[in-house]
């Protein structure tokens, strides 16, 4: 148990520093998911050897367990069956790793606090990354930039993963009158790292409430500085979701001095509006911008994507196909989806599979709720609502950076539920 433990704090530690396998040509492999699958074979191996093999229970894993169900089910009404089988092995090689935290946190006292603090130190090392990568614009020049980085690119994602990436790249944003290039660190997009950053940074800030040390205060700037920088309109959201949940949360166990300081800072924040030239403000206040092409563009892809919902409410288009739904000719790697968590699991599993993608978000909220007293549950809602409201933006879901993330918080409240059976 001691050696799965090691591994799994490891592959935590691991996730944005991880690289891509090539076994086959136009065939990449994330090497997270070679790991996972590895431990997890150590961990049933282990089960069966001592014959104690440990099942979790509750509503949790049981809507977790019907949304892969269905993902199977999809087969049979796919269009393109090689596409939604591809989908169907990428969620199945990494779920099976909550089997393994869910038995962790419950065998080993604080195993969710140490896994925790790994995955923070690895967000933090690669915070600190993104954030150079960032500020070398303003040393090379910037062509020379996104050449190096699109010569290395294709170590960590793989070479047909980077083709689409540099073909398709969101690395640039226009703020002001100047092109930057976006913190991105070594994940494909701005997105996908302002995901992973905004679902780990609370935790760095509900450990520094445990340990009271003021190295995790520090990593949790660290970490939203970086995210701040991936200017992420999605993630701007989320942040600001997470921010009003988080007081919500935590305003009955403030002090009256701490609130007057929030307060204050608040209002700093809404004198930042007004600042002239200002490129984060700027870039958020673009987020309403009707005249904005991405939004108009985004706007576009929702009414596409709820048009196709009405065509097939209940069993959508099938899992991972909503590309050839709409362009019959797109390869499997071509950019096209609804921009939503909820529409795109709508159109692509229907109504039904929503059903269980919901049961699994709220669940999990519910019983991380239920135990609020704890500071890890706390924050876990935080994470879960920032993830909420970016969401709503984009989809995450299939990535090997936030997939994971996001598991090991369904984990934590797996853990909450299974210790309310056990009492």
């Amino acid at each position: 148990m001691k050696l799965i433990f090691n591994l799994t704090l490891f592959l935590y530690f691991f996730i944005p520093f991880q690289f891509a396998l090539n076994p086959a040509e136009g065939f990449d492999v994330a090497i997270i998911r070679v790991l996972i699958l590895f431990i997890t074979l150590i961990y049933f191996a282990y089960a069966l050897w001592i014959k104690e093999f440990f099942l979790p229970r509750g509503w949790i894993i049981g809507f977790l367990t019907a949304f892969l169900m269905w993902t199977l089910l999809s087969l049979f009404f796919t269009p393109v069956p090689t596409w939604t089988l591809r989908k169907i092995i990428f969620l199945f090689s990494i779920a099976p790793i909550v089997i393994v935290l869910a038995t962790l946190f419950i065998k080993i006292p604080q195993a969710h606090i140490k896994i925790i603090k790994a995955t923070v130190l690895g967000a933090t090392l690669i915070s600190v990354i993104g954030l150079f990568q960032f500020i070398l614009q303003f040393m090379l020049p910037l062509n020379t930039l996104l050449h190096f980085w699109s010569l290395i690119t294709p170590f960590f994602l793989g070479g047909t993963f980077s083709s689409s990436v540099i073909t398709h790249n969101s690395w640039l944003v226009h703020v002001g009158s100047h092109d930057l290039m976006r913190s991105i660190a070594f994940f494909p997009d701005p997105h996908i790292f302002s995901f992973y950053l905004g679902l780990i940074a609370p935790f760095s800030l509900g450990l520094f409430f445990i340990t009271k040390k003021p190295f995790w205060l520090i990593s949790f700037f660290i970490l939203i500085i970086a995210d701040i920088f991936t200017f992420s309109r999605g993630g701007y959201v989320g942040l600001f979701g997470g921010i009003f949940v988080g007081l919500f949360l935590l305003w009955p166990q403030i002090k009256t001095r701490t609130r007057h300081f929030i307060m204050l800072s608040f209002v700093s924040c809404v004198i930042l509006l007004f600042i002239p030239q200002n490129p984060i403000t700027g870039r958020f206040i673009s987020s309403f911008d009707h005249s904005d092409t991405s939004n108009t563009h985004r706007i576009e892809l929702w009414t596409t994507a709820i048009h196709e919902v009405t065509l097939r409410p209940f069993i959508g288009t099938g899992l991972g196909v909503y590309t050839y739904t709409i362009n019959p000719l797109a390869t499997y790697r071509t950019p096209i989806y609804a921009h939503n968590t909820i529409l795109d699991i709508t159109v692509e599993l229907g109504l039904i599979g929503l059903f269980f993608f919901c049961g699994i978000f709220f669940t999990t909220i519910y019983t991380l709720y239920k135990h609020k007293n704890d500071y890890i549950a706390l924050f876990a809602i935080i994470s879960m609502s920032i993830f909420f409201f970016h969401a709503l933006f984009d989809t995450p879901i299939f990535s090997v950076h936030v997939f994971p993330i996001l598991l090991l918080i369904i984990s934590i409240g797996i853990y909450y539920e299974n210790t309310d059976k056990s009492k």
